[in-house]
């Protein structure tokens, strides 16, 4: 026991110092903020915690008249190695890029179940169904509730493992760490009811959220540095491809005819065809991010462009509920010339292209989509490959707000292009562009 007592306070010092150094690494290096890392801090926090805990228990063991701090220690360790559990939780959910419909079943049983556990924890020393205080001796004893505790909590982990396996399309470094975590603390959960006087569960914590931060540290640290080469290539391919000869020599063709038909209106479209341009050569020296409202502005400016070239065959309409957000420069117009280039155009009765936004829960949604010829999913717009804009656009998202887009299309009826951008990795990005 005394062998046991000793290596329990070697493991928790260790993990103290260690976690406190891992904490300073994570909360104070820019690099490695992201929308979910304060789950991370969470999770070393409550764990500094439980160890303090763990070390009251250790010194205080074996002493008589130490019952009440016994009692009192040990229950505050369960009650953080159950919020810990919580923390876990959110950060597995964030790793893997849930969105809040996903798994919502099985996080809200989780979390109901935790909550009635903490409540019976913190009953403990009444009822002392998970652990006992032994008197004479001074040392803590598992409960006959101890084994069905053990149970409980390995189930809770065996379905965050599952989660794990079946999000293939994360990372192979977060879903490595996290299946860690789950398998680690399975095995200490399996073997601790059997085992007496050394914390089994503090060691699987101490490994893998070691483990857990360290994959964490490197994929940042990766991110970080691949972003500007990124960024440099995404916004010279932006200017690049999107100054299409084909629009621009059809605008050209539409203000020479109103030269003759109509001056004024001649004189509107080149100020309009000038706009549109002083916007795209900006887009290499101006901010990256910018409001919703600007980029609209620049999309209802193309699309006046265009509706001269098609006239009544092209129709837009617009459904703004939410616009108090922002966008990586040049999101907008892209997908609404794909949907005119690829959808309409091609249509010889034309459209209408709709723009929709709305805010939902912790996420913004906008919705560009068309009533065109759509095209079978899985297969690029055209033959030559997936629109080099549409890909721009995706990819700018991905690095500069966290957003994601997605692209769905019925042959005959349309396509329907969404862009999602959370709110907490919205404000990330832009803290940290700040910074």
């Amino acid at each position: 026991m005394v062998e046991h007592l000793s290596f329990n306070i070697a493991v928790n010092l260790t993990g103290i110092l260690g976690m406190i150094f891992m904490l300073f690494s994570v909360g104070f290096h820019p690099s490695l903020e992201s929308s979910h890392s304060k789950w991370l801090k969470m999770l070393m926090i409550l764990f500094i915690g439980a160890a303090l805990s763990d070390l009251i228990v250790c010194i205080f063991s074996g002493r008589p008249n130490a019952a009440g701090v016994l009692n009192m220690a040990f229950t505050v360790k369960m009650l953080l190695d159950s919020l810990m559990l919580l923390a876990f939780l959110a950060y597995l959910r964030g790793s893997l890029g849930m969105k809040p419909n996903q798994w919502r079943g099985g996080t809200r049983i989780i979390v109901a179940s935790s909550i009635v556990m903490m409540l019976t924890m913190a009953l403990n020393p009444l009822h002392q169904l998970y652990f006992a205080v032994s008197h004479p001796q001074g040392l803590h004893l598992h409960g006959k509730g101890f084994l069905f505790l053990c149970g409980s909590v390995g189930l809770m982990f065996c379905a965050c493992l599952y989660q794990v396996l079946i999000h293939r399309e994360a990372r192979w470094a977060p879903r490595f760490s996290l299946g860690f975590y789950c398998l680690v603390h399975i095995a200490a959960l399996a073997v601790q009811p059997f085992v007496e006087g050394a914390s089994m569960v503090n060691i699987a914590s101490l490994l893998s959220i070691l483990v857990l931060a360290s994959a964490y540290y490197a994929e940042q640290n990766q991110k970080y540095s691949q972003q500007a080469l990124e960024l440099q290539t995404t916004r010279a391919a932006l200017v690049l491809s999107q100054i299409q000869p084909h629009f621009l020599f059809n605008s050209m063709a539409v203000v020479m005819d109103l030269c003759d038909t109509d001056p004024q209106e001649a004189k509107a479209a080149l100020q309009e065809l000038s706009d549109y341009l002083h916007y795209k050569i900006s887009a290499l020296s101006c901010n990256l991010l910018v409001s919703f409202a600007e980029d609209m502005e620049y999309l209802q400016n193309y699309l006046k462009l265009e509706k001269r070239r098609f006239g009544r065959r092209l129709q837009v309409e617009y459904d703004i509920q939410a616009q108090d957000f922002k966008v990586p420069l040049l999101t907008l117009q892209p997908l609404a010339e794909n949907a005119v280039r690829h959808g309409l155009s091609k249509k010889p009765e034309g459209g209408t292209i709709r723009i929709t936004t709305r805010e939902i829960a912790e996420y913004y949604s906008i919705l560009v989509s068309d009533d065109g010829v759509g095209f079978v999913p899985g297969e690029p717009y055209a033959a030559g490959g997936e629109h080099v804009g549409l890909s721009s656009v995706r990819s700018r998202l991905a690095i500069l707000c966290g957003g994601s887009l997605t692209v769905r299309s019925v042959p005959g009826a349309g396509t329907t292009v969404e862009i999602t951008i959370r709110k907490e990795q919205e404000a990330d990005h832009e803290n940290s562009g700040r910074g």
